[in-house]
């Protein structure tokens, strides 16, 4: 399966993607999009503290020989809650 998540940040669209042997349960969809937004905010140097805007995380592949292609999860507002260890 390969996760999309895509979002918002001061007006400009973002997105990061992974792709992964298996596919996650319901219960882990905002984990792998906090994973791959804060994958995102350390490539790019943005904020932790930032609000995220119109998150989306896309689940899209092949499961027992059907395809899917599903928004999974959504949030309007984000605020990744972390710290970096140093």
């Amino acid at each position: 399966m390969i996760y999309t998540l895509s979002f918002t940040l001061h007006g400009k669209a973002y997105s990061n993607s992974q792709e992964v042997p298996g596919r996650y349960l319901n219960n882990q969809y905002e984990a792998v999009a906090c994973g791959l937004l804060l994958g995102l905010i350390d490539k790019k140097g943005f904020s932790r503290q930032d609000v995220y805007t119109n998150l989306s995380l896309r689940e899209n592949g092949e499961d027992n020989g059907t395809v899917t292609d599903n928004i999974v999860w959504v949030a309007e507002r984000y605020i990744p809650i972390s710290e970096e260890v140093k």
